[in-house]
């Protein structure tokens, strides 16, 4: 039998100095779809801006996704991951999602595990979204139960989830240590939280000097003001039956989102942060930090306005979007989930093109706190302080 003729597919852009095209050596879907989606996933987590326009040719002469993608679960679901790294006027990944949610909603319940175990995670969470150390938890519960295997990986695996989950909970224990000592001027029930707040920022200013990142300090500081400040200014508007205009709710929420005090707590234990990082964060307008805290803002109104409303007299932020717009609430949700996705996008964009100016660490912070919020406030099942993996 004569051997299979190699084609490479010129639509994947090649990399200076090394073709890294994949040969596609049939027409399968297989064949096609996982080496372009590997691609194109692997270039953007790693921050660069690669065309997306491949995927047009998984598209039949009506402009639809091909048939024969539908009998490929593994082609599928890597289409789907690939397709949340989409940014603002990628149509065919927009339709891509469609596509490959409806596909794999319809087939989910067909397949055995561990790929039907896998399926349902991407479709709660997919993994561009996730809290790395979490999808690295679901992945080896996959990978367990899959055939053919590497045993000494997979060991390595348990042991390092295991390792970072105790060297975690070490570092949770330390930042509990409360000391209220003599505080008078306040009230009771500020002095824990005063004595616990001087405690940390002293403890931060002495790290700051060793790592030689003492210039972090006035903006740590400031960045705690600002927020006792916004958090007045909410407190304000809801206590006092006062309802903001949606707009002015949003921009107090970029600093009552915690994500300055989050950014310029954890400088000391970037290697790559600086000055000019600092100054980076706190200009204005910064649109990756912005997307960032939309995420978590409007994953926060749809996971907790329930609960908040409940007593009846509190309004939140889906009320402030309702009364304003003349919508009902079921609208405002879905108009929020809209809004995130276009925050996604916002930030997909921003990452491919303002990592030349600022450091990657300081990007995958913001990246990360836009995971951690939208896993904690969709579900609020995943935990890293889960048991330890059995090895």
């Amino acid at each position: 039998m004569a051997p299979a003729m190699t084609v490479v597919d010129d639509s994947l852009p090649s990399l200076p100095g090394k073709d890294v095209r994949p040969p596609i050596t049939s027409y399968s879907p297989s064949m096609w779809v996982m080496p372009s989606l590997r691609f194109l996933w692997t270039i953007r987590q790693h921050s660069y801006s690669v065309s997306c326009d491949v995927f047009n040719k998984f598209k039949d002469e009506d402009g639809e996704f091909q048939k024969t993608l539908t009998s490929d679960a593994k082609g599928l679901l890597s289409l789907y991951e690939a397709a949340n790294v989409r940014i603002h006027g990628e149509d065919v990944l927009e339709d891509a999602v469609a596509f490959t949610s409806h596909q794999l909603n319809r087939m989910v319940q067909e397949l055995e595990p561990p790929l039907q175990c896998q399926m349902k995670r991407a479709l709660e969470q997919p993994v561009h979204r996730g809290v790395p150390r979490l999808e690295a938890r679901h992945y080896i519960s996959f990978y367990e139960r899959n055939e053919p295997k590497n045993d000494i990986l997979l060991k390595l695996a348990k042991l390092d989830f295991n390792y970072l989950q105790n060297l975690y909970k070490k570092e949770l224990h330390d930042l509990s240590r409360w000391d209220i000592n003599e505080i008078d001027r306040l009230p009771d029930y500020m002095k824990i939280i005063y004595k616990f707040i001087l405690n940390l920022y002293e403890e931060y200013e002495v790290e700051a000097a060793k790592q030689g990142k003492l210039f972090a300090v006035p903006f740590a500081k400031e960045a705690v003001k600002q927020i006792a400040k916004a958090y007045n200014r909410h407190t304000q508007w809801f206590m006092g039956g006062q309802m903001p205009t949606y707009e002015e709710y949003m921009v107090n929420t970029v600093v009552t989102s915690c994500i300055y005090v989050f950014l310029t707590v954890g400088i000391p234990g970037l290697k790559s942060a600086s000055k000019e990082a600092i100054d980076w964060v706190m200009s204005e307008p910064n649109k990756a930090l912005t997307a960032s805290t939309r995420v978590c803002r409007h994953a926060d109104d749809i996971g907790s306005d329930e609960r908040e409303s409940r007593g009846g007299n509190i309004p939140t932020a889906v009320d402030c979007y309702a009364k304003q717009y003349g919508v009902s609430k079921e609208e405002t949700v879905e108009k929020f989930k809209q809004l995130s996705e276009n925050a996604w996008k916002d930030f997909n964009t921003e990452w491919s093109t303002e990592i030349s100016t600022v450091s990657k660490d300081m990007m995958e912070q913001l990246l990360n706190y836009a995971r951690a919020a939208e896993v904690n406030y969709r579900n609020g099942r995943d935990a890293v302080f889960m048991h330890p993996i059995a090895i």
